[in-house]
């Protein structure tokens, strides 16, 4: 894709992210149209959109159609062989260049509990986890954390595991990992892996979400029963809300 974008919390920074539902908030929009790559700012606050700014060169592949990463006072959007930082107090983009193993390789943006960026990918039958340690001067280091061996784990063979899809739950430090079976999740603390049930492998992508905010108390969703109008008595199910009312049933 030739384009990605975030939205985040306008108080970063002064904010503890626990019930910011109802506050102001940014809109990050990132794209490669143009020979450098280009950043717009919506703020809720003024509901305009900034004028552009420019950073490095545009990559040549664009960006990679995964989530964002919130680390500290930056933006992280993938792209490949690299990552995309995008500095929210000043502004400005750097990139960090990630050594390729494969092209094919799955991977997907990582945060620690305190905040680190991190990034997992599949290396053969290993699920990898990398840390980014980011400088204010400019630069980052790249360190090996651990790996995972999928093939210990996962219930298919290993060509399958190869060929996997990757997302990444932040806040829970949970991996989830796509296969042509069913899609998998992995506790990167307890290594516990489980498979979903909602989704399977005919499913591309999974967003995963810590929190889902309604600007009403409580909706309420039931099935109403309508007769048809040509008058033979038949009838279907129409889809219905309210709002604090308590559930129909039908």
């Amino acid at each position: 894709m030739n384009w990605n974008a975030a939205v985040v919390c306008a108080a970063h920074g002064a904010c503890g992210h626990q019930d910011c539902c109802r506050g102001p908030f940014l809109v990050v929009l990132v794209d490669s149209d143009t020979a450098n790559v280009r950043a717009h700012v919506y703020s809720s606050n003024s509901a305009v959109w900034s004028e552009p700014t420019y950073g490095p060169p545009s990559p040549k592949y664009g960006f990679e159609l995964t989530p964002a990463a919130l680390a500290g006072n930056a933006l992280y959007f993938l792209i490949h062989a690299g990552i995309l930082e995008y500095n929210l107090a000043t502004q400005s983009m750097s990139i960090i260049h990630i050594p390729l193993i494969s092209v094919h390789d799955p991977i997907v943006l990582t945060t620690r509990g305190d905040g680190q960026l991190g990034f997992a990918r599949v290396e053969g039958t290993q699920l990898c986890l990398w840390l980014v340690e980011t400088h204010p001067e400019g630069g980052a280091v790249l360190s090996d954390v651990r790996s995972i061996e999928l093939e210990t784990l996962l219930p298919i063979d290993v060509f399958r595991i190869q060929h996997c899809c990757l997302n990444f739950a932040h806040g829970a430090g949970v991996i989830y990992v796509r296969t042509p079976r069913a899609w998998f999740s992995v506790d990167l603390q307890s290594n516990q892996v489980k498979e979903e049930e909602c989704v399977d492998g005919r499913n591309i992508a999974v967003i995963p979400y810590m929190s889902f905010y309604t600007p009403v108390t409580c909706i309420v969703v039931y099935w109403e029963l309508v007769a048809r109008g040509d008058g033979r008595g038949f009838q279907f199910l129409r889809l219905k809300y309210s709002v604090n009312e308590s559930l129909v049933r039908s």
